[in-house]
């Protein structure tokens, strides 16, 4: 898939800024962090998103990069579960949650970078990715 377009006057969901995805809209009463819900290989993630929703990219093997922008504090189970053509992420400092099966069966991928010091990593997190010259960097800030 190439691109996510929500119909303007969902009450629920948008595509803000032609981010190609698909945005729950922040319900400010409860207080409810923005999510993004779905994206595709063209998606830009907006700087108000606070968390990628389960499985949100999960299978798209025509991403091959991603900016996670410092913001986004949650990337939930399967997030970028079976993204085959991603070969490298880095995840921000404000992430301190990594939840269980983030990148099962991401087979392109070599590097990832973690900016932050204080998060958790949920279990399976980084199974069944190619062993060949892949590295984790860990970055202190």
């Amino acid at each position: 898939m190439t691109s996510i377009k929500v119909e303007s006057g969902n009450p629920h969901f948008d595509s803000r800024n032609n981010c190609n995805s698909i945005i729950e809209q922040e319900d400010k009463t409860d207080n409810i962090n923005t999510r993004l819900v779905a994206g595709c290989k063209n998606t830009v993630i907006p700087d108000d998103v606070r968390i990628i929703n389960n499985y949100a990219f999960s299978g798209c093997s025509g991403l091959t990069s991603i900016t996670i922008p410092n913001g986004v504090k949650f990337i939930c189970v399967g997030a970028f579960q079976g993204c085959s053509g991603l070969s490298s992420i880095s995840i921000p400092k404000s992430v301190t949650d990594i939840q269980r099966d983030m990148f099962t069966g991401c087979a392109g991928l070599t590097s990832i970078t973690i900016e932050g010091s204080d998060f958790s990593i949920g279990l399976g997190a980084f199974l069944k990715l190619q062993q060949t010259d892949g590295h984790l960097f860990y970055r202190s800030r």
